[in-house]
């Protein structure tokens, strides 16, 4: 069986993902623009009917999906998202003036809030009894299925538990690195807020970690193909 070859493709849509893999498509909702953004921060602030529950249904799947890549326990990973929209909750309506609301970059505000939530839980656990589920038994990650066509599907799904066990190779802030470019789709200057980093610091890490990741699938595939 010969090795494959990982592909870096990416569509002309604002919402799709870049592809880890020839043939795996992941695409998102675009999110909402910047002034939609801003006009959401303000009406949170003012406690407008609904603001809170808008924006909780705009970023909630990405904060979640974020958290149980980083975490790989569903119910860490839901407790993390219902924090991280506690604590912006509490931000917006004590702390932001309006000025501030306004000059918010929303999303990656949000991702540095589930950032800080995830790794005080990575800090905090003592042991190792909190195993991660296959990947396969989550559908949080919005992969593209082929259940018309179940020779592809389970060719898709065997990639994907390959993605997965690699995934778990990596250390969690490189994986961060992974998740917020390659499946989450953030720009390099939104993931250099998430992480209070140079922009060019986060293309740095975004290259190596692909290329640690590119490294052990290659050799996972060829130990496969034995």
């Amino acid at each position: 069986m010969p090795v494959k070859k990982f592909s870096l493709r990416r569509t002309n849509s604002s919402g799709s993902v870049l592809y880890l893999w020839e043939g795996e498509i992941r695409m998102r909702e675009r999110s909402a623009g910047p002034e939609a953004n801003k006009c959401l921060a303000l009406a949170v602030r003012a406690n407008e009917t609904g603001s809170m529950e808008r924006l909780v249904k705009t970023y909630q799947s990405q904060i979640y999906a974020f958290a149980l890549r980083l975490l790989r326990n569903p119910f860490d990973a839901q407790e993390v998202a219902q924090d991280a929209f506690i604590k912006a909750h509490q931000a917006l309506t004590r702390k932001y003036d309006e000025d501030a609301c306004r000059n918010l970059s929303l999303r990656p505000w949000l991702f540095r809030i589930a950032h800080n939530e995830a790794h005080n839980r990575l800090r905090a656990r003592r042991s190792p009894g909190q195993e991660p589920l296959p990947l396969d038994d989550r559908r949080s990650d919005g992969m593209s299925r082929n259940g018309d066509d179940p020779g592809k599907a389970l060719e898709d799904d065997q990639r994907r538990q390959l993605l997965d066990a690699a995934l778990t190779r990596l250390k969690s802030d490189v994986r961060e690195v992974i998740v917020l470019r390659f499946y989450e789709g953030l720009p390099y200057a939104e993931i250099a807020e998430v992480l209070s980093i140079a922009e060019s610091a986060a293309r740095g890490k975004a290259f190596r970690a692909l290329r640690e990741l590119r490294g052990i699938l290659t050799r996972m595939e060829a130990q496969n193909a034995l």
